[in-house]
Order: C-alpha cells, then structure tokens, then sequence
C-alpha cells in the first residue's frame, strides 16, 4: 500500500511539474535557475551553520 502511494505521488507531482513547463518555460531559463539555485546555496550553508552550532553547544 506504502510503495503504490508513493508511486501515485510521484505520478501527481511529474505531471503538475510538465503542466508548469509547458505553459511556462520562461520559469526555466538559465539565469531564472541560476538565480534560484545561488539562494539555495545560501540556505543550505546556512542550515549547515546552524545544525553545527547546536550540535557543538550541546
């Protein structure tokens, strides 16, 4: 029952990701990403500082 959820998920999600692409691919371009992965970049380190910080003070 687990394995045929996750798979009907998966099936949901792709399908609304290509509805999304296709009408609007400007989404998509290369700076857009660019941009987009930069800030999750940022993120990242940043929750990587913080899970450091807690873990050592503790």
């Amino acid at each position: 029952m687990g394995s045929f959820f996750l798979i009907f998920l998966t099936a949901i999600v792709g399908i609304f990701l290509y509805l999304k692409i296709r009408h609007q691919p400007q989404l998509f371009a290369g700076e857009a990403l660019q941009s987009a992965l930069f800030t999750l970049g940022v993120l990242a380190l940043f929750l990587i500082m913080l899970v450091s910080f807690f873990i050592m003070t503790t």
